[in-house]
């Protein structure tokens, strides 16, 4: 993980537009088959897309636009079978640019449905290009999720694997699990987040400590958020804290100031981030 609607779920940011769809897939999906019709598309298909901005671009826990405002938009189509293809893209900054043009792009593909009437469950791939970055920065990623309805909360939990690449170094694991409910008699919704990361995209390896001294640092950490949700005119509307456990001193060897970037060098730290969006 997407935010407004991507399947990067898995992303601390995407708790704020997946709060507010708890216990609304049903009409969800009506109205994407209603725009199916009205574009002369199969009715078994649906279309649907985003548009957004958000105050800073969080990817597990780190910003990927040097804290500053990103903005975002996907497309996805979807069959009644669960199957679904999409694209989404993101503006960025600082250290997300991997050295190139200040954009990703993700496309992404998979298979969804119900498991059984006691939960639901979500599988796919997803490739994140970097194009026109110095070298090869783009990746292929594989994941997994499972869902469940927990009293008044929806729960899921899963997991995201990237495989040996050269773009990488290596492999990585990434396994969360995430908790929503809407706020009785309020248009409001919560949600939280937990995340673990560990292996080439834990931010690990070596560098020079702000001290000027040798510093090693271990290939994982921790993200962490709560968020607070609601729709106005049509509009989603979200305010996430997020927060990771990685050290000031940690930060500083991979922040932007390190990287080339011209803004705050530390791309870990805790941030109150918000989020205006536009699904149809």
């Amino acid at each position: 993980m997407k935010i407004f609607g991507h399947p990067k779920g898995i992303l601390a940011l995407a708790l704020v537009a997946g709060a507010a769809g708890i216990g609304t897939a049903a009409s969800a999906q009506d109205t994407g088959l209603e725009a199916a019709t009205d574009t002369s598309i199969p009715s078994d298909w649906s279309l649907s897309g985003n548009v957004g901005f958000v105050t800073d671009y969080r990817f597990r826990g780190i910003s990927f636009s040097d804290e500053n405002l990103a903005v975002q938009g996907g497309l996805d189509i979807a069959h009644s079978s669960g199957f679904y293809l999409g694209t989404w893209a993101s503006s960025l900054g600082g250290y997300g640019t991997y050295g190139g043009p200040n954009l990703e792009v993700d496309l992404y593909g998979g298979y969804g449905g119900s498991l059984g009437g006691v939960g639901t469950y979500d599988i796919g791939v997803i490739y994140y290009l970097y194009p026109g970055g110095a070298g090869n920065n783009d990746y292929i990623e594989f994941y997994g999720s499972l869902g469940a309805e927990v009293g008044p909360f929806a729960a899921t939990v899963g997991t995201a694997w990237n495989p040996d690449q050269d773009s990488l170094g290596g492999d990585n694991i990434y396994v969360y699990g995430d908790l929503g409910t809407d706020i009785p008699g309020t248009p409001f919704s919560l949600a939280g987040h937990l995340g673990y990361s560990n292996g080439s995209m834990g931010f690990g390896g070596s560098g020079i400590a702000p001290d000027g001294t040798f510093a090693s640092y271990d290939d994982d950490y921790l993200d962490w958020s709560v968020g607070v949700s609601t729709e106005l005119f049509g509009l989603s509307l979200g305010l996430t804290y997020l927060d990771t456990n990685i050290s000031k001193t940690r930060e500083n060897v991979v922040g932007t100031r390190v990287t080339g970037g011209s803004g705050d060098p530390y791309v870990a730290d805790d941030q109150l981030v918000a989020s205006l969006g536009y699904s149809f």
